[in-house]
Order: C-alpha cells, then sequence, then structure tokens
C-alpha cells in the first residue's frame, strides 16, 4: 500500500491544503488544494521529484525572526507535531507568509518515512497583527509623551526612573556602590509674567525652547521630563552632584538669553533643585528633595530681588532729596 493509498480520497479532496514529504523534503503526493495554493499544475512540476523548500520558494528566514535552514524545519516537522510560520514566495515572485503544520505519519513497510504539511496562507492575518502591534506601539509612544514638548511626561518618568534605579543597583553590586545619580527638578520662574504679558502662545515656545535645550545640552542617557505646567525634571544616570550643578549652570545662562531669541521683554530664568540618589529612595523620596532644594533657590534669588529693589529705591528717594535741595536753593 502507498501512502497515497492510506490517506484515501479524504486527502485528495479535503479542502486543506495538505502535502506529504520523506523526511528529505521530496514531495510525495499533494491534494487539489495544495495544488491550487502552490499553483502547481503538469506544467510546472516537470518530470523529476519536487522538493518542498523550492516550491513554497522559501527564504531561510522564519517570520519570527529566527534562520532555520530548510533541513532544519523539516526536521522539525518529522519529529513531532510543529507550526511554524515561513516567509515564501510564489507566483511572480509574490511574498506570502505559510503556516506550515507537520504530523509525522505512521511508518509503512517499504515506504520512506514520511510527514503531513498541512499549509494555510496566513500573510493577511500577520499583517494585520503587525499593523495592530504598530498601532499599540504609537499609541503607548503618545501616552508617554508630552504633546506641547515632545519630552517625556509623568507616565514616562515613572517607566525611566524604574529603569535608571534598577541600571544603577545592579551596576553598585559591582563596584562596591560607586555609581551616582542625579535628579534635577526645574521651575520658570516668571512664567505667570510671560503669559499675561506676552501672551499663552509666546509661553508656550518658551517652554518649547526650553525642552529643546534640556534635549540638545544633556547626553542620551539623560532624560528629560515635563512634570507638569513649567516643571521640567532631569534624571541623570552616572552623575554626582557638582556634576549636575555644572550643567545647570551652563543651562541657565543658555536659557538667559531666550528673552532675546524670542524678543520678548519679560527675563527668562529658571530655579533648580538637585537630589542625588541615596540607598533605598524612592521616586516620591527624591521628588521632595529636589523639590525643596528648588524651593531654597528660589527663596534666595527672592530675597536677593528684594534686597535690590530696597537699595534701588533708596538710591531713587536720596536722588529726589538732593533734586529738592538744589531746587530750594534758587
Amino acid at each position: 500500500m502507498t501512502i497515497l493509498e492510506s490517506l484515501g480520497l479524504a486527502f485528495s479532496y479535503s479542502p486543506q491544503a495538505m502535502i506529504v514529504t520523506d523526511n528529505t523534503g521530496l514531495i510525495l503526493a499533494t491534494n487539489h488544494a495544495a495544488d491550487a495554493l502552490l499553483g502547481l499544475n503538469s506544467e510546472n512540476r516537470g518530470d523529476g521529484p519536487l522538493n518542498i523548500c523550492s516550491v513554497l520558494n522559501c527564504r531561510p528566514e522564519i517570520a519570527n525572526g529566527n534562520s532555520p535552514s530548510c533541513e532544519f524545519f523539516l526536521e522539525l516537522l518529522s519529529e513531532s507535531k510543529t507550526t511554524l510560520h515561513l516567509s515564501c514566495k510564489k507566483g511572480e515572485n509574490k511574498p506570502w507568509i505559510a503556516e506550515i503544520t507537520g504530523v509525522p505519519l505512521p511508518e509503512i513497510p517499504g515506504s520512506p518515512k514520511s510527514v503531513l504539511i498541512m499549509l494555510h496562507d496566513v500573510s493577511k492575518h500577520v499583517e494585520l497583527r503587525r499593523h495592530f502591534e504598530e498601532q499599540v506601539r504609537q499609541w503607548k509612544q503618545q501616552a508617554i509623551t508630552d504633546a506641547l514638548t515632545g519630552l517625556g511626561n509623568r507616565f514616562r518618568l515613572r517607566e525611566e526612573w524604574n529603569r535608571m534605579v534598577t541600571t544603577v543597583q545592579s551596576e553598585n553590586e559591582h563596584s562596591n556602590g560607586v555609581v551616582q545619580a542625579t535628579i534635577c527638578m526645574l521651575d520658570v520662574d516668571n512664567m505667570k509674567n510671560i503669559n499675561d504679558g506676552c501672551g499663552h502662545d509666546v509661553g508656550d515656545k518658551v517652554l518649547q525652547h526650553i525642552a529643546n535645550l534640556l534635549r540638545s545640552y544633556t547626553r542620551q542617557t539623560d532624560i528629560a521630563i515635563r512634570y507638569g505646567g513649567d516643571e521640567f525634571l532631569l534624571l541623570l544616570p552616572h552623575t554626582r552632584l557638582s556634576q549636575a550643578q555644572g550643567l545647570m549652570r551652563r543651562l541657565g545662562r543658555l536659557m538667559s538669553g531666550l528673552n532675546e531669541f524670542l524678543d520678548i521683554d519679560v527675563d527668562i530664568s529658571v530655579s533648580y533643585g538637585l537630589a542625588e540618589l541615596g540607598p533605598g529612595d524612592t521616586l516620591e523620596d527624591i521628588l521632595i528633595k529636589a523639590d525643596k532644594a528648588m524651593y531654597r533657590q528660589k527663596l534666595r534669588r527672592s530675597s536677593r530681588h528684594t534686597t535690590l529693589r530696597h537699595m534701588n529705591r533708596g538710591k531713587a528717594l536720596s536722588v529726589t532729596r538732593n533734586r529738592q535741595l538744589r531746587l530750594s536753593a534758587f
């Protein structure tokens, strides 16, 4: 009894595309559905035996990224029931994705070891899945990105914080705890004056330019976040407090020139607070530290500005008195 006889009419007329091969890939039988799927007919079959790999025109690359040879996937199919997705071509080199399920057939005395291969064209399903996965990726990116500045938002902050802490802790295990990280919180000092005096569209441009500076003058490993409103955060891995202070002084000088660049009359400056990552610090802990440090800097600046205003006011009063004295002399 031949293999085809053992399979009977159910094989020949099944709507499921099926092929029987030996364990080397040599095709022993095909049914009508497989002939239709693969475009096989008496003209293109030729006189010699066909090999499943040449008929499928498979690249040595499975759709999920693995790269087995034809012999390898045949070995898989012949050992146990296995399903694979292969990138194939048919007709005029038209690409398609074949879902191939192989089932070892019982051995028949006098016949070679054989495998029943069932074929499905799953190109549309794979394409839809890829499209869906790309759409999900875009949605996720939008969910963690601030629409105005393009920086990460609070959702991205949590994700990047966890990644940074995990990396620092892992590196500290192999370096006696010398790897450091610093968080910087920034706040635009007079954002309300900018919005009230110049308009919210100008205020938006100020925030966008500050975001661009944070992107341009930090390292690829640093993460810039728009924390909310006129507040920004920088996650600075492998950075000591003194190094972060130097960075912030440079950024402060650059930001102080934004009013001329944007041609507005309101001075632009930022206050910032730094906090170094300590053992056991949570994100909430270090944000509180950075916020307190920023608030202290704001108080110092406010105190200096108040002193300067009093000094300037005193000078103005002195000038007025002197002028009055000069006038009374006439």
